[in-house]
């Protein structure tokens, strides 16, 4: 998908009835939320500066955090959020109805306007009581530390008053509590407490600077400190204050930063100064600067999400000349708040910007140089806070990215003087030389101690053991051997380290003093105490005395047994008994922390010697399962949990004797389910990584490699413990396959989903391994088809080559090996055969061309030999528009009938007025009495409404036409890029700003009101015509656009009807098939219904999520289920949202057409956003309550056998949902939600 299309609600995938779709799950993304020299957004909640930060120098320009992850809005503010996203991204571009419009940048997106027309629903209330009550737009709540005996609460939100005029407030409470180690009421010792304050604003040149607080927002008895910045205000009695504004009159503002006083005293937070948000930072919009560039590479990577606020910070820091380890802490501390409030998009990239320090692809000697006890005091801050994050955060991701990332800092803390001090002693101690001092020259010691003085790191430690290692042999070669073999140490590493007036770095040599043996032993603790803890001996050592005996023993006998076969089982067993040390409701121990960290390290590196190959089949399932447990046991990973609930019940005998055809069918599953999440999750932080590094690397002066940034997202997946799942996993999924009826030698990779691609399983075939096209573009060939790629071997570290939509290979492929992750990541279909046969046959059929799909039942990869002609128009592989001679041909659209009316309701669902959709849905009424099933009420605008809207919003059309007028040149001119932009513009100028007619609004209104019928479903006119604005707007998506063009369509031929009905709450959802197409006739297919039903909404049935659904085969005739051919396995359900919503689905006069596939191909969209969470496998009745499923399917196949009955015979694709009915007694109903002749 263009970025230019920007929409607040997109589907996933355009499907089936009410339950299929969802809003994108990143509300506002089409908004541009500036950062940088160009324009920073600016507002989070807290800060996090090291306690040292000047109270002074307020107007400063010292970096700050920026910008979170907000709630998101309520309903009522969507058109609102779609109206300042257009005006922030078309700054500048004006026209008029009148104008001739030329090119894109002419054209401009307008703002609709809100018709505030009032929610609907059964059970809705009106708020005419005396007392106001408050649409809450935006909230955030934050507690900072000051020293002292108290902490900060701040309250942040921003409000209607819906009895009031509609104005919007903000609304900012800072309170003072007893800290929970001092005991008091909260309001005591609060006398003398003030807040030392000012301002953040988005017109501010530097987006960081303290800005005196427009008088609006100032409390009583606020005066001014007399820097003209600042202003003081002191708390009441109760330890509160609070500022309360119009937005109105602070729109500028952006967040209140201050400072706790108490008389002459700074009371600074550990956090650093404390802030309070005073609007939504998702919809901040900075004014540029002068000079301003959109080139930013937080920008480019992150585009509007808040994280490329801290990304933007991260950039401009390593793009400095003051890159040291101790100044990136420094600026950590700075941004942690930040980034943890945009949950795992911010803590991911803290994750990815340590783990390139720690390889030292970002330097750590340049700049200034700094004492050893800042460097200890801000690496225990640093620890702390992570750790902090780890137990606390609400989020999983977010805490176990802050759990990985305490891998790559040291624990800090101890008294830092006593490495610069421990040092001097030393020499002192044994009579070596010191500056001025006379004593044995030592070249070694003398650099180091000028290093440990001025620019103390962990490497010190690595140095230090090294240097033992030289004082028991005596060769200085053994020095540099030591070094390298254990910590990756060159000659020239330690040569640049230098820092401030440092000059001379490290070179040696070193004296061979023996009897200093026993005082560096002593002072490689010292080194330990500040820069250790990421290893499992360190941690111990600091950890020991804050755990359980039973936790302490645990890892006593682990350390001491190291190589027994039982050490994976202990360090979970010991892991699972340190939980109650460190997540609990107190603020946990670092070390304890970086100790958990540390074992769960350890476990991956014990299975990872393990043969997988010696193991039998029980042994495997067993280690998996115990592999997962070691990442799910701290609660970060739901998906994770889930999955290993669904195989510890698969592992029992519910479905069969172990082993049997039922129990592997079912544990293959549960084997599928573990590797969907697997990926999934991993995904997301390669994701994260990759995006961080690409950003930082493209700044930071050459310093990371293109080598080792080609496969970093690679390697932050393969340094996490779930990366030995993965392979136990795919060993113990052959096992279960082989053991099932179907024994398919297919295994997909990678579903391919692409969003610019309208083929994507489909192009010019090449037999090469992919291996020898590594760097090749095949999108800059002459006839810029897409490329299937036949690769008889495959690495498994190649990269995916741009214009590659698919590649088959002979070659297991593991889930998690580099091409899967690329394949996933770029949209490329990845399949792979284990059968020799299967490859040669598919060899021999010398395919030119060829369109790729994975078959009916989902067990094999099906392969259609097309023409060039169908590849260069890119259509889907269902597409049957081109002769066999390979002709284009011309298909005919069926006329519509004009019609006087906007809205139509069931009764009027005619040929010519509605699509198929409608009147499927009409016919179906028929079926519902005689099935007892359900047919939900529905409305529709029918054919022509769009025109008619259209014709009332003459500047509307007059950029629509514009844009479709440079689309349609590109048809000669073969400029696919221009294309895409003018259809991703004609989509954005009517899904956001089509204006609602009062005629519409009038009779939306009433069909709302007519056909709502859930007590709790509140849907406003503006809400619903958002969707239907959508969905007229997905007419011209490409796939759309390019398969008319390829079949002669035009433009003004195609209407689309507009279905609107309830998101129906579906507890199931399932696509039935009155005939079986995978068997013949002559087997009795026409004899069998099959079907596959998903939990939740159909969208995960109907989209390309991984995994697979509950399949079936039944009999018509006797109604017996003959088989079940596939247990569910989609990681993922999906679910209506929790008030309701209405879907607005698309029906044009273009889908089943005889010579033209056009179903699919317009975007049906809800009204608010579906909710998705793991699927719950493990309580599932579809998998353990076989009585429970047969009497669903057997009700599903009468639905079936009715539907087609009523179709005079004709085999029919039936698609609804199951819903639960509670009215004393708990009952599913079938929805029957759409039915189509059977393709």
């Amino acid at each position: 998908m263009s970025s230019l299309f920007i929409s607040s609600i997109v589907p996933r995938k355009t499907g089936f009835g009410g339950v299929c779709f969802t809003a994108n799950k990143t509300t506002n993304h089409h908004r541009k939320v500036s950062t940088g020299p160009k324009a920073t957004a600016a507002g989070d909640d807290e800060g996090a500066k090291t306690s040292s930060s000047s109270s002074e120098k307020k107007s400063s320009s010292k970096p700050s955090s920026s910008l979170t992850a907000g709630r998101k809005r309520a309903t009522t503010t969507k058109t609102t959020t779609r109206r300042k996203a257009s005006a922030s991204s078309t700054r500048g571009a004006t026209t008029t109805s009148a104008n001739v419009i030329e090119n894109l940048s002419e054209v401009r997106v307008k703002t609709r306007t809100k018709k505030n027309v009032g929610k609907h629903g059964r059970g809705a209330e009106s708020s005419s009581g005396e007392e106001e009550e408050e649409v809450l737009l935006f909230e955030r709540r934050s507690v900072f530390n000051p020293s002292g005996s108290h902490r900060m609460e701040i309250e942040s939100k921003e409000f209607i008053k819906e009895n009031g005029s509609g104005d919007v407030y903000v609304s900012v409470t800072f309170s003072l509590a007893k800290k929970d180690d001092v005991e008091g009421n909260d309001g005591e010792g609060v006398e003398n407490m003030v807040l030392h304050w000012a301002t953040k604003t988005t017109t501010s040149e530097d987006p960081n600077a303290w800005i005196m607080a427009p008088d609006a927002i100032k409390p009583a008895n606020t005066s001014e400190f007399g820097d003209g910045i600042a202003s003081r205000t002191p708390f009441d009695g109760n330890g509160k204050l609070e500022f309360t504004a119009k937005k109105e009159d602070v729109k500028e503002v952006t967040e209140i930063v201050g400072i706790l006083t108490r008389g002459e005293e700074w009371l600074h937070a550990e956090e650093g100064d404390m802030k309070a948000l005073t609007q939504d930072p998702k919809l901040v919009v900075r004014a540029p600067p002068s000079g301003g560039s959109d080139d930013d590479a937080s920008n480019d990577i992150f585009g509007d999400d808040p994280s490329a606020s801290v990304l933007k910070k991260v950039c401009d820091f390593e793009g400095s000349d003051n890159r040291n380890l101790f100044s990136r802490i420094c600026l950590l501390n700075d941004v942690l708040e930040d980034a943890k409030e945009c949950n795992d998009k911010g803590l991911g990239i803290v994750l990815a910007w340590l783990r390139l320090s720690s390889t030292k692809q970002l330097p750590w000697y340049e700049g200034h140089n700094y004492q050893g006890k800042d460097m200890a005091h801000l690496q225990k801050v640093i620890a702390s806070r992570l750790a902090s994050v780890a137990a606390k955060h609400p989020d999983g991701t977010s805490r176990q990215y802050a759990r990985m990332a305490m891998q790559f800092v040291a624990r800090g803390g101890g008294n830092g003087d006593d490495i610069r001090l421990g040092i001097l002693n030393i020499m002192r101690e044994h009579g070596i030389k010191e500056g001025h001092r006379p004593g044995i020259e030592d070249r070694f010691i003398a650099q180091w101690h000028q290093k440990l003085h001025s620019n103390t790191t962990p490497d010190d430690i690595k140095i230090c053991e090294a240097y033992l290692h030289f004082l028991h042999t005596g060769n200085w070669d053994d020095f540099w051997t030591h070094l390298w073999e254990n910590a990756k140490l060159t000659r020239e590493d330690l040569a640049g380290m230098k820092a401030g007036w440092r000059t001379e770095g490290i070179s040696g040599p070193a004296c061979h003093l023996p009897h200093m043996i026993d005082s560096f032993k002593h002072y490689l603790w010292i080194l330990k105490t500040t820069h250790g803890g990421a290893d499992v001996d360190t941690a111990m050592g600091f950890a020991q005395g804050k755990i359980s005996d039973e936790a302490r023993n645990g890892v006593w006998d682990i350390l001491g047994n190291r190589d027994a076969h039982w050490i994976p089982g202990k360090i979970v067993e010991v892991r699972k008994c340190m939980l109650s040390c460190w997540k609990h409701g107190g603020e946990p121990d670092r070390d304890v922390v970086m100790l958990d960290a540390a074992l769960e390290k350890f476990f991956r590196t014990k299975v990872e010697q393990i043969d997988f190959t010696s193991l039998d089949q029980d042994s495997k399932l067993s280690l998996l399962e115990l592999a997962i447990e070691n990442v799910a046991l701290t609660g970060e990973s739901e998906n994770m949990q889930k999955s290993l609930d669904y195989l510890r019940r698969a592992q029992g005998e519910e479905c069969g004797p172990r082993w049997s055809e039922s129990w592997a069918l079912t544990m293959k599953a549960a084997l599928d389910n573990v590797t969907c999440a697997i990926a999934k999750d991993m995904d997301a932080l390669c994701a994260v990584s990759n995006k961080t590094a690409k950003a930082i690397a493209s700044v930071a002066k050459g310093s990371v490699s293109d080598a080792y940034l080609m496969n970093f997202g690679e390697e932050m997946v393969r340094g996490h413990a779930l990366f030995v799942a993965a392979g136990l996993s795919n060993a113990a999924f052959n096992d279960a396959r082989n053991a099932c009826k179907n024994k398919s030698p297919w295994l997909v990779s990678s579903n391919g989903e692409s969003p610019d691609a309208l083929a994507k399983c489909a192009g010019k075939v090449i037999l090469q391994n992919l291996e020898d096209a590594q760097g090749e573009d095949f999108t800059t060939k002459d006839d810029g088809l897409p490329v299937v790629f036949f690769s008889e071997k495959l690495g498994g570290l190649e990269d995916i080559p741009k214009g590659v939509s698919c590649v088959i290979t002979k070659t297991p492929v593991d889930v998690l090996s580099h091409v899967a992750i690329r394949a996933r990541n770029t949209g490329a279909f990845l399949a792979s055969v284990q059968n020799d046969d299967i490859w040669n046959a598919l060899i021999a059929q010398d395919f030119k061309y060829v369109a790729v799909a994975k078959s009916l039942d989902g067990n094999s990869v099906e392969f259609t030999n097309v023409e060039e002609s169908e590849a260069k128009t890119l259509l889907s592989t269902s597409s049957t528009a081109t002769s066999s001679g390979g002709e284009k041909k011309s298909v005919s659209v069926p006329k519509t009938k004009a019609t006087r009316k906007l809205v139509v309701f069931p009764d009027a669902y005619a040929v010519g007025v509605v699509g198929g959709k409608s009147q499927s849905l009409a016919a179906s009424a028929k079926v519902a009495e005689k099935a007892n099933v359900i047919v939900p009420a529905s409305f529709a605008l029918p054919f022509g409404a769009f025109e008619k809207a259209l014709k009332k919003d003459p500047e509307t059309k007059a950029n629509l036409d514009a844009c479709l007028k440079i689309a349609s040149a590109t048809a000669k001119s073969n400029d696919v890029e221009l294309r895409r932009k003018a259809l991703a513009m004609a989509r954005r100028v009517v899904s956001e700003g089509l204006e609602l007619p009062d005629d519409f609004a009038k009779e939306l209104e009433a069909a709302i009101e007519q056909t709502s019928k859930s007590s709790t479903n509140k849907v406003s006119v503006d809400d619903l015509w958002a969707s239907i604005c959508g969905v007229w707007a997905s007419k011209w998506t490409e796939r759309a656009f390019n398969s008319r063009l390829a079949v002669g369509i035009k433009e003004t031929e195609l209407s689309v009807a507009v279905l609107n009905m309830e998101l129906c709450d579906a507890e199931y959802a399932f696509v039935l098939h009155s005939k079986d197409p995978t068997s013949s006739e002559e087997d009795g297919g026409a004899d069998i219904m099959c079907g596959e039903i998903c939990v939740g909404l159909g969208e995960a049935l109907v989209g390309n999520d991984p995994g697979r659904a509950l399949g079936f085969r039944v009999c018509k005739k006797t109604k017996q289920v003959l088989e079940i051919t596939s247990q569910p396995s989609k990681p993922v359900a999906y679910y209506s949202p929790p008030n309701g919503a209405y879907i607005a689905r698309s029906d044009s006069n273009g889908e089943d057409l005889e010579d033209f596939a056009g179903a699919g191909l317009y975007d049906s969209i809800p009204t608010s956003e579906t909710s998705s969470k793991p699927a719950e496998y493990s309580a599932c009745d579809l998998i353990w309550n076989a009585t429970f499923r047969d009497d669903l399917l057997q009700k599903l196949c009468a639905l079936a056998v009715d539907v087609e009955t009523l179709c005079g015979g004709k085999a029919q694709d039936v698609e609804g949902c199951v819903v639960v009915e509670n009215d004393g007694e708990t009952r599913l109903k079938l929805v029957l939600l759409q039915s189509r002749a059977q393709v």
